[in-house]
C-alpha cells in the first residue's frame, strides 16, 4: 500500500494446518501462523525502514515460495548479525523449530550530498519448548557513516554492538567496527584501514568460552594506479585471540602489475612474521598471476601462490528443520545432498580451533580456438591446493609431496572440455574431469575422495521444427572416511544416458519425449554384504506453451521402471524399485481486469515403492492496485 509522503506499507498473514498421521482419527492437528509487517519512507534527506515478523513453532509453509519460506531473510540476518558466531557459539541447536519474533528499525539521513548516516536497531527472539532451556534473545545496534567529498579524503566508518541472552540471562556480548580512509594525490593513492571484532563471554557456567577478538590494521600506497605499470606498497598487522590462544602476524608486501598489449601480469612478494603459542617464524610469500592471449587463437592464464597462515579446524553440523525449509536431505551418517524441495536440514559451520600451515596453490588454464577449425573449441585446466602442517617446504612448493601424511587439506583437479559446432544443425560438447582431494580439518575426520567423470551432450536439428538430443555421464568414485567411532570405504560407479526428440510447435513452445537410463553401483569395503546396485529406465515427457504473451504453461511426467538390490543409501537415492511416477505442472498467467493480476500455480506429485503418494500444490495471486 502506497501512502502520501512517500510512505509504503505491506502486511502478510499466513496460516497452516498439519496432520502428521491421516490414518489416526485421534491425531491432533497442528495449527500455525505467521505475520509480517513492513513500513518504509524514502526521501532525499531522511528515510526509514521498519520490519516486524512473527512465526510460531507450529507454522509449516507447505509448498510455499522461497519468499514465503523467508530463507532469504535468514541468510541476510546471518550475514549481518551471526557471521562472527561461527567463531564464538558452541551450543548445538535443537532439532525442533522455535517460535520466532523479529523487529528491525533502520534510519538513514543525508544532511549533505557528501555525507550519509545510517543506524539500525534490531531484536530477534527465539522461543523453544520449556524443557529444552534454549530461549534466545538477540539485540543489535549498527551504525555507519560515509563521507565522499572531492576535496577531502573519503571516509567510511561502521560499528556494531550486540548482546545475546539465553533463558533470560546474558550469554555473551560483542562489538565490531571498521574505519577506512583513502585519498588520491596525483599519481599516488593512499589508503588506511582498520577492522576489529571482540566478544566477551558473560556465562562461564556452560563450560564454553566465547571470548574472542580480532583486529587488522592495513596501510597501502599505490603508485601510478590505472597505468601500464602499477606499484603498490602495503603493511598489515593482525592480532587474533580465540580459544584461549593469541597469535600476531605482520606482513609487508610489494605488488607489481604490468599491462602491455595482450599480457596482463601481476605479482605480490611479501614477508610475514607470525607469532603463536610463544613461537615465532618469518617466511617469504608469493602470489603471481598472469593472462595472455594470442589473438583469437588461444588464451592462457595461470597463477602460483605460497603462504603460511593459521588454518581453521571446523565442525559441520546439520540441523533438522521442518521439511521443505532446509537445503539438504540426509543420505547416511557421512553424506547429505542439496535438495531445496524436500530439504529438512540446514548446514552450520563452526570454527573450533586453528593451527599454522604452509600452503601452495597453482592453477593453469588454456583455451584454444583454431581459426581454420571455427567449429571447435578446446579448454584445458588444472589446479592444485595443498596445506601442510610442519611439512617440507621445498618439496611442498615444488609439488613433490602433495596429499601426504602431513596434509591438512589438499585438492587436485584436471579438466578437459571440447565444444563442437561443425554446422548450424549439429552442436555438442564432451568433457572429462579428474578430482583427488584430502580433508582432515573438518569434524575430526579424514576424508579422501578420488573421482573421474566423463560427460557429453549433443543436439541435432533434423529439419524444420524437429530436433534430437542425447546427453549422458559416466563416473567412478572412491571415498575413504576415517573417524574416531566410525569409518567407511565406498567405491561406486554411476552412469546415466538420455536420448529424445524435441518438436518446436511455435515460437517459445515445444514438446519433447525422451528415454533415460540411470545405473548406480556401490559397495562399502568395511561393511560386509553392502554391495548395492540400482537401475531405472524412465520415459520422460515435457512440454511448454506460451499463453498468448500473458504467461506460460509447463508440464512434465516421468514413468520409471526400477530395480534396486541392496540397501546402501548413497547408491539408491532418487532411484526407486518397481514402477514410479513423478509429474509437475506449473502455470503463470497475467490477467488485466480493473487492475493487473498475476496468477501462479505449481503442482508436483511423486509415487514410488516405499514412499507412498506425495502431493504438493501451491497457488498464488498478486494484484497491483
Amino acid at each position: 500500500l502506497k501512502l502520501p509522503a512517500d510512505i509504503s506499507l505491506s502486511f502478510g498473514i499466513a496460516s497452516s494446518l498439519l496432520d502428521e498421521d491421516i490414518t489416526s482419527p485421534s491425531n491432533p492437528l497442528k495449527r500455525g501462523g505467521a505475520l509480517r509487517v513492513t513500513a518504509s519512507r524514502a526521501s532525499e534527506r531522511l528515510s526509514f525502514n521498519f520490519l516486524a515478523r512473527l512465526t510460531d513453532s507450529s507454522f509449516f509453509p507447505v509448498g510455499a515460495t522461497p519468499w514465503g519460506r523467508i530463507r532469504s531473510d535468514y541468510e541476510r540476518e546471518f550475514a549481518m548479525e551471526r557471521s562472527d558466531e561461527v567463531l564464538i557459539e558452541g551450543i548445538a541447536r535443537p532439532s525442533v523449530p522455535p517460535s520466532e519474533g523479529r523487529y528491525e528499525l533502520e534510519l538513514s539521513a543525508s544532511p549533505f550530498k557528501s555525507l550519509k548516516l545510517r543506524t539500525t536497531l534490531s531484536r530477534t527472539e527465539e522461543d523453544y519448548p520449556d524443557e529444552l532451556g534454549m530461549d534466545f534473545d538477540r539485540l543489535f545496534w549498527r551504525q555507519s557513516a560515509a563521507l565522499a567529498h572531492p576535496s577531502l579524503p573519503t571516509v567510511l566508518i561502521s560499528g556494531e554492538m550486540g548482546l545475546v541472552s539465553r533463558e533470560g540471562e546474558r550469554d555473551y556480548s560483542k562489538r565490531a567496527g571498521s574505519i577506512e580512509i583513502s585519498k588520491s594525490l596525483g599519481p599516488l593513492n593512499a589508503r588506511l584501514m582498520w577492522r576489529g571484532f571482540r566478544s566477551v563471554d558473560l556465562n562461564p557456567r556452560d563450560g564454553f568460552d566465547r571470548s574472542a577478538s580480532r583486529s587488522i590494521g592495513r596501510g597501502e600506497l599505490g603508485i601510478l594506479e590505472g597505468r601500464a605499470l602499477t606499484l603498490k606498497l602495503s603493511c598489515e598487522l593482525e592480532d587474533l585471540m580465540r580459544f584461549g590462544r593469541r597469535s600476531r602476524a605482520g606482513t609487508a608486501s610489494l605488488e607489481v602489475s604490468l599491462r602491455r598489449g595482450s599480457l596482463d601480469l601481476r605479482g605480490v612478494l611479501s614477508r610475514r612474521r607470525l607469532k603463536a603459542e610463544g613461537e615465532s617464524s618469518t617466511v617469504n610469500l608469493a602470489d603471481i598471476s598472469f593472462r595472455s592471449s594470442m589473438g583469437e587463437i588461444a588464451t592462457i592464464r595461470g597463477g602460483y601462490r605460497i603462504d603460511r597462515r593459521l588454518a581453521p579446524k571446523r565442525i559441520e553440523q546439520f540441523v533438522k528443520v521442518p521439511k521443505g525449509q532446509g537445503n539438504y536431505v540426509k543420505i547416511d551418517e557421512f553424506h547429505y545432498r542439496e535438495d531445496y524441495l524436500d530439504g529438512e536440514y540446514i548446514k552450520i559451520v563452526r570454527t573450533i580451533g586453528d593451527f599454522p600451515v604452509s600452503s601452495v596453490e597453482a592453477d593453469l588454464r588454456l583455451t584454444l580456438r583454431p581459426p581454420k577449425l571455427k567449429g571447435i573449441s578446446l579448454d584445458l585446466s588444472t589446479s592444485v591446493v595443498d596445506e601442510q602442517e610442519e611439512g617440507d617446504l621445498f618439496k611442498l612448493y615444488t609439488f613433490r609431496n602433495l596429499r601426504s601424511d602431513r596434509t591438512v587439506y589438499g585438492r587436485m583437479s584436471n579438466r578437459v572440455r571440447l565444444d563442437l559446432f561443425p554446422s548450424r544443425k549439429l552442436r555438442g560438447s564432451v568433457s572429462f574431469t579428474y578430482l583427488d582431494s584430502l580433508n582432515r580439518r573438518t569434524n575430526f575426520l579424514s576424508r579422501r575422495l578420488s573421482r573421474k567423470a566423463l560427460r557429453w551432450s549433443f543436439e541435432w536439428a533434423i529439419g524444420g521444427k524437429l530436433s534430437a538430443f542425447q546427453n549422458g555421464e559416466i563416473s567412478s568414485e572412491r571415498e575413504r572416511i576415517e573417524g574416531a567411532t566410525a569409518s567407511s570405504m565406498i567405491e561406486g560407479r554411476e552412469g546415466s544416458s538420455e536420448a529424445g526428440l524435441r518438436v518446436r510447435i511455435i515460437k517459445g513452445a515445444y514438446v519433447e519425449g525422451s528415454l533415460k537410463l540411470d545405473r548406480n553401483e556401490a559397495v562399502d569395503k568395511l561393511l560386509p554384504g553392502s554391495q548395492t546396485s540400482a537401475s531405472m529406465l524412465s520415459l520422460i515427457l515435457r512440454g511448454s506453451y506460451p499463453l498468448a504473451g500473458r504467461g506460460r504453461f509447463m508440464i512434465s511426467y516421468r514413468l520409471g521402471f526400477g530395480r534396486v538390490r541392496g540397501t546402501l543409501p548413497i547408491a539408491t537415492y532418487d532411484l526407486y524399485d518397481g514402477i514410479s511416477h513423478e509429474g509437475t505442472i506449473s502455470a503463470d498467467w497475467w490477467l488485466q481486469t480493473f487492475t493487473g493480476v498475476i496468477l501462479r500455480f505449481n503442482y508436483r506429485f511423486l509415487a514410488a515403492k516405499g514412499r507412498g503418494f506425495d502431493h504438493r500444490a501451491d497457488m498464488e495471486a498478486v494484484a497491483e492496485f
